[in-house]
């Protein structure tokens, strides 16, 4: 929604592993072992005008294995989740610098995706920009989504100030979301994303060359499910860590880049419940080191 606009149409896709160490639940008595994998494409092209359209689909596909079950409701955990959504928007530059943005989005996060409409997530996300100098903006939004991991239909306003002063930094500073990426002395980068309460991620990296790049990162993230058999249709399924990684991102040409990582995972648990502050119904999980390997292409 915010990068430069696109010269010449682009497709982008991805793919994802993750693999965390078998881990013991706190009572010692289960393990459960959690292997995701990820597919996700991207499409951008211009269009007529100042306009350009963006596509985009993600098939994630999550394998746990385990014979716990959740402690309150005593539902056993799906062995097979997965993540399906398909995005599309538009967005045009008007005139004096302003913007003027839609984006469209249907998933399911579930073990049986579009089971029915409790398992379907419509949303849609407005954006206008106004220009606020010659290098920052204001960006306005509104989202609306039928299911949300909190404030569920309900519109949800939001607004940030961002400034990019060259092509190396870009900050964007507001509610809900802040994000900050720069480089420092041309060969560290850092950067800083937060997205309350979802997920927030911070990373300083240093370019051995301008293809390799190790870097130290910390995330805290919840992956969240819908099962189709839940008795509260408003409860989701929760996956959360707290992840330190130490990793290396290596661009082996002008197309195609390797990301690779070694994390250890710690405060780690799965609960279902309808709020992210009502976690009685989890189950805790022991700490242990978690891998990541990702390829992104560019056609």
């Amino acid at each position: 929604m915010f990068g430069p606009p696109a010269r010449q149409p682009t497709v982008t896709p991805q793919v994802k592993i993750v693999q965390f160490d078998s881990s013991k639940t706190e009572k010692g008595k289960e393990t459960l072992d959690f292997t995701a994998g990820e597919f996700r494409v991207s499409f951008r092209s211009p269009g007529k005008g100042d306009g350009e359209w963006q596509a985009g689909a993600k098939v994630a596909y999550y394998n746990i294995d385990t014979e716990a079950r959740l402690p309150i409701s005593d539902a056993a955990i799906p062995g097979a989740l997965y993540d399906i959504e398909f995005q599309g928007g538009y967005r045009r530059n008007l005139e004096r610098g302003r913007m003027l943005g839609l984006f469209l989005n249907v998933g399911s996060p579930s073990d049986e995706p579009f089971d029915s409409y409790d398992e379907t997530i419509i949303g849609a996300t407005a954006l206008y920009r106004l220009p606020a100098g010659e290098r920052s903006s204001w960006n306005f939004f509104l989202n609306y989504a039928n299911q949300r991991s909190f404030l569920a239909n309900i519109p949800l306003p939001g607004v940030g100030y961002a400034y990019v002063p060259n092509r190396d930094t870009f900050a964007l500073i507001g509610l809900p979301v802040a994000m900050f990426r720069t480089k420092i002395h041309q060969r560290w980068g850092v950067e800083f994303f937060y997205f309350p309460p979802i997920r927030g991620q911070a990373k300083l990296s240093f370019d051995i060359t301008p293809e390799v790049s190790p870097y130290l990162g910390f995330k805290s993230y919840r992956d969240a499910f819908l099962r189709a058999d839940r008795e509260d249709s408003d409860e989701w399924l929760r996956h959360e860590v707290l992840l330190g990684e130490l990793g290396l991102t290596w661009k082996l040409n002008k197309r195609l880049k390797l990301d690779g990582s070694v994390g250890y995972a710690f405060d780690r648990y799965l609960y279902e419940s309808d709020s992210f502050n009502d976690d009685d119904d989890r189950i805790d999980l022991e700490e242990g080191f978690a891998f990541r390997l990702q390829v992104t292409s560019k056609i």
